[in-house]
């Protein structure tokens, strides 16, 4: 039996650290006033949050998160060799590197906030969680609108002359502000809003895309294409009977998403509005994470310690562009740095743990036509933040949402699955009671009333 009061402890502990990490920030006594504070912060939340769930250990065995657990406990594992067969120093493995601190503590972090909120069992957890993401979201929208229209409030050394938001880099606050523009949007479409709330999701997210269109980075605009994209989709299933009206839609957005992607390789029509010189730079950032991982295919080099072999793994296209003196810490594409960082075993543990989110949405479609804004916000924001990992870094405030919103999936499958199955098991207890009844004598004042 579940303890209530823990279950209450891990979920409010949960709604807190969101916001809380995205946020925070220290302008005083620090070199780095972003990824190291954000850590110092997220850390002890999610070492409290783990030591909260293991006290309730015996619920792990529970069927419906056996799977969940022993996943998680393989990600673990798969961490936990890749910083005892690197031999870089080991500072470095736990910690991470200067301005980017993914090391083994932080994914562990990133781990046990996942874990713990794949195993809330609250109604009402998934739809918090995603007005706590408003609030971090609010708050960025207000910061960077100041930005924009006065001057930043903050004593930034800010060197790319744009909107930072609390992220620190215009491409991280480009994304989240596109996470918050799909979450915006999916309230918005949902029959079940009222006025006031369909006015804030307009007013927040048309600011959110304005300014992520004025933060000059893509990655705000493609998280929000995908998002609607996926918006339409649930949108066009409820609302028309027809199935072959949402394979019709599935084939028309694939198509487009495919001449995007086009686009971004530099061919067909979509290449002008797409296509960047980064992602050439990215393709030599991917192209060495993948040579280091065949040089080191089964542990990695170590979390955090790809730059200390991106000069030796390039390719001689490197040389040109991005030229010779250039050198990266990061991969530019999460899952390559996982596999170069941890090897075979960390990057199909990595995939497994992302699968679990994947078969949620599944069996939530599977099971249920309507349109479920909270289910759709979710599934929307956190394919949104898997396509930004897939171009870009893993920034702890942003990449926070992506491992709550995965274990809040979860969550979510296993609350509406156990909510069925409670419902159809009293529905025909319901149904033998009132045949009983209606098979009984009826009662003499019956004749009087149904005479009226």
């Amino acid at each position: 039996m579940r303890n209530k009061s823990i279950d209450n402890a891990i979920a409010w502990l949960l709604l807190f650290a969101g916001p809380f990490v995205t946020i925070f920030l220290s302008m005083s006594g620090v070199t780095d006033p972003v990824n190291v504070t954000k850590m110092l912060v997220m850390v002890p939340i999610a070492f409290c949050l783990m030591g909260l769930v293991l006290t309730q250990w015996r619920d792990l065995r529970a069927k419906q998160v056996r799977v969940v657990s022993m996943v998680s406990g393989l990600v673990a594992l798969a961490l936990t060799t890749s910083v005892v067969f690197s031999d870089a120093p080991l500072p470095q493995l736990l910690f991470g590197n200067y301005g980017r601190n993914t090391g083994f503590i932080t994914y562990l972090s990133l781990l046990f906030i996942f874990f713990s909120a794949s195993l809330v069992r609250q109604r009402n957890f998934s739809r918090n969680l995603l007005r706590a993401l408003m609030v971090a979201g609010v708050v960025n929208v207000l910061y960077c609108l100041i930005t924009l229209t006065w001057k930043d409030p903050l004593p930034w050394n800010n060197t790319y002359k744009n909107i930072l938001g609390t992220l620190g880099n215009p491409d991280f606050i480009s994304a989240f502000l596109g996470i918050i523009f799909v979450v915006c949007m999916s309230w918005l479409v949902a029959k079940s809003s009222n006025w006031k709330l369909r006015f804030f999701s307009l007013a927040t997210g048309l600011l959110a895309i304005f300014e992520a269109k004025k933060s000059h980075a893509i990655q705000g605009l493609a998280v929000a294409a995908i998002g609607i994209a996926i918006i339409g989709f649930f949108f066009v299933r409820s609302w028309i009977s027809n199935k072959l009206a949402t394979i019709g839609y599935s084939i028309a957005v694939g198509i487009l998403g495919f001449m995007a992607l086009l686009g971004a390789l530099q061919k067909g029509p979509f290449t002008h509005f797409i296509y960047k010189t980064s992602v050439s730079l990215r393709g030599e950032y991917w192209a060495g994470a993948i040579n280091t991982a065949k040089d080191h295919p089964i542990f990695g080099v170590g979390l955090d310690t790809y730059g200390d072999w991106y000069r030796f793994e390039r390719r001689p296209s490197s040389i040109i562009l991005p030229g010779p003196n250039t050198t990266v810490n990061t991969a530019h594409n999460v899952f390559l740095d996982i596999l170069a960082s941890g090897g075979l075993f960390l990057f199909v543990a990595y995939l497994l743990l992302v699968a679990l989110s994947v078969i949620a949405i599944i069996r939530v479609i599977r099971r249920q036509r309507q349109y479920d804004a909270t289910f759709v916000a979710l599934t929307a924001g956190w394919v949104g933040y898997q396509a930004q990992s897939a171009v870009s870094i893993n920034q702890i405030g942003l990449a926070i949402w992506g491992w709550l919103l995965g274990g809040a999936l979860v969550s979510y499958e296993i609350c509406t699955r156990e909510l069925q199955v409670n419902t159809q098991a009293i529905e025909p207890k319901k149904s033998k009671r009132r045949s009983n009844t209606l098979s009984g004598s009826m009662p003499a004042s019956s004749g009087f009333f149904g005479a009226f």
